[in-house]
């Protein structure tokens, strides 16, 4: 009968994610329960039945590894989250972990962000969606939440003389957009 809160060796982390949690337990001795929770703890993701693609990923994709989420890195760069997890696990990078304070003690109330100039407010904007994320903030990433055209943002906030005045409620539905988007994340 394997005991609780086993030790792991390095060669049985190994084997994780290459067969069925069951499977694996039944070969080292441990119940499926401790095998999925060890998995899961290491980030690997679990059996397939399918050999995982070998991908390839850009250099500034790989730099990213374990400092923002597997998700986004995935959704970024069109892999699948396993396969990125899987080249997490086989660098020896641990999972990205949200360590930032809530949002309210990160970002800006809105009596002063309205005031900020639109660069300003495009970078503190940015500056709560990367602190999450572990990303920069995009256009695209904008477009998605509100629906907006990316052309718009452009308009928005590059600067120059054909940069367009960003109003008040606009502004503002920019401002709640990222806010819920930042904090509705945090308990997926």
């Amino acid at each position: 009968m394997p005991k609780k809160g086993r030790t792991w060796a390095p060669e049985e982390d190994q084997l994780l994610g290459t067969a069925s949690d069951a499977d694996i337990a039944r070969k080292i001795g441990a119940t499926q329960p401790q095998v999925k929770s060890r998995r899961t703890q290491l980030g690997i993701p679990s059996f397939t039945g399918v050999s995982p693609k070998k991908i390839i990923l850009p250099d500034e994709a790989v730099a990213l590894l374990g400092k923002a989420s597997d998700d986004n890195i995935a959704i970024r760069y069109g892999a699948s989250k396993s396969s990125i997890q899987r080249m997490r696990y086989e660098l020896g990078i641990p999972a990205f972990r949200d360590t930032t304070l809530s949002l309210k003690t990160r970002s800006m109330p809105w009596e002063d962000v309205k005031h900020l100039s639109q660069p300003e407010f495009f970078k503190e904007i940015s500056r709560v969606w990367e602190s999450k994320f572990g990303l920069p903030l995009t256009y695209k990433d904008l477009s998605e939440l509100t629906l907006w055209s990316v052309s718009r943002f452009q308009k928005w906030f590059t600067s120059g003389s054909a940069q367009q005045k960003l109003q008040l409620p606009v502004r503002h539905h920019l401002y709640v957009s990222v806010a819920f988007k930042t904090n509705a994340s945090r308990s997926e």
